[in-house]
């Protein structure tokens, strides 16, 4: 069962009519963690797809601001 927050944002994106997909992977916390353990991301990919230029990761406040 996912998490009350997990749960929140899969609602929120089908609110919103966002099709995506879950993947279960350890915690990411850093930069360094990601380009560890995600491989696959093809970030320059995704910005291009999203017609949303640079993309970044949210910092700790933001996370916390966003309640996800």
């Amino acid at each position: 069962m996912p998490s009350e927050k997990i749960q929140r944002t899969l609602s929120w994106l089908e609110d919103h009519g966002i099709s995506h997909e879950v993947h279960c992977h350890p915690a990411i916390f850093t930069i360094e963690d990601c380009l560890t353990h995600c491989k696959n991301l093809d970030i320059h990919a995704l910005e291009h797809m999203l017609h949303q230029g640079k993309l970044s990761f949210a910092s700790p406040g933001e996370v916390e601001w966003l309640e996800i």
